[in-house]
C-alpha cells in the first residue's frame, strides 16, 4: 500500500529502510516531544519487523508508512494511522528536522486523515502531541482539527528539559467535519 501527495510518497516500511530510519530514529531535535527513543541498534531493527508483520495482518489494525520525498527519492520520516476499533483511530508522525518548516507533515497527516476517512471509514481520527511542540499541534490544525482537551503535566520529558512533566493537547477530527472540509 501507498499513499502520494503532490510532494511525497508514502509507502511501507521495508528492511532496508534501516539507515533513514536509524537516522531519524536517533536525532534528539527530531524526539524532542516523542515518547520513545533514541533507538538502539536492535529498536531501530525491530520496529522495521513489527512493520513488516503489520502488513501481512488480516484485519490491518495499523498502517506505518516510511515518508519519501518524490523529488529526491530519500526518506524523511514516517507517519502512522493505529486503529482503536472500528469507528476510531490516532494519527502519529516524527520528520527529520532537516525537512521541517517546509509543509510535508501537513501533506503526509493530510493523506492519513483520507486513508482513514475514506480508506478506512472511520468516524474519528486523533492526535497527541506535547503542548511545547507548535510544529505538530499546527499540523493537526491546519488539517481542521480541532483542540479537544489540554492535559495538565501528562507527559514525562526527556532528559534535555529541567521539568519533568510536559502538558500535552488532544486533537480530533469526525468524519462529517473532514467531508465538510473537503467541498
Amino acid at each position: 500500500m501507498q499513499l502520494e501527495t503532490p510532494r511525497l510518497l508514502l509507502r511501507e516500511y521495508r528492511m532496508d529502510d534501516y539507515d533513514a530510519v536509524h537516522r531519524y530514529a536517533t536525532n534528539d531535535e527530531a524526539l524532542k516531544y516523542v515518547f520513545w527513543g533514541p533507538n538502539t541498534t536492535q529498536e531501530t531493527w525491530e520496529f522495521l519487523r513489527l512493520t513488516q508483520a503489520e502488513q501481512l495482518a488480516n484485519p490491518r489494525a495499523s498502517f506505518s508508512f516510511a515518508i519519501e520525498e518524490k523529488s529526491g527519492s530519500c526518506l524523511i520520516g514516517g507517519c502512522s494511522l493505529m486503529m482503536e476499533n472500528s469507528a476510531q483511530a490516532e494519527v502519529g508522525w516524527v520528520l527529520h528536522p532537516d525537512y521541517w518548516n517546509r509543509g510535508y507533515m501537513t501533506e503526509a497527516a493530510a493523506a492519513l486523515l483520507r486513508l482513514g476517512f475514506e480508506g478506512q471509514h472511520l468516524h474519528r481520527i486523533y492526535a497527541t502531541c506535547d503542548a511545547n511542540n507548535p510544529g505538530s499541534f499546527r499540523v493537526m490544525e491546519k488539517n481542521g482539527m480541532r483542540r479537544e482537551a489540554h492535559f495538565h503535566q501528562n507527559r514525562p520529558t526527556r532528559p534535555c528539559f529541567a521539568e519533568k512533566w510536559h502538558d500535552g493537547y488532544l486533537y480530533a477530527i469526525l468524519d462529517e467535519e473532514w467531508q465538510a472540509l473537503q467541498r
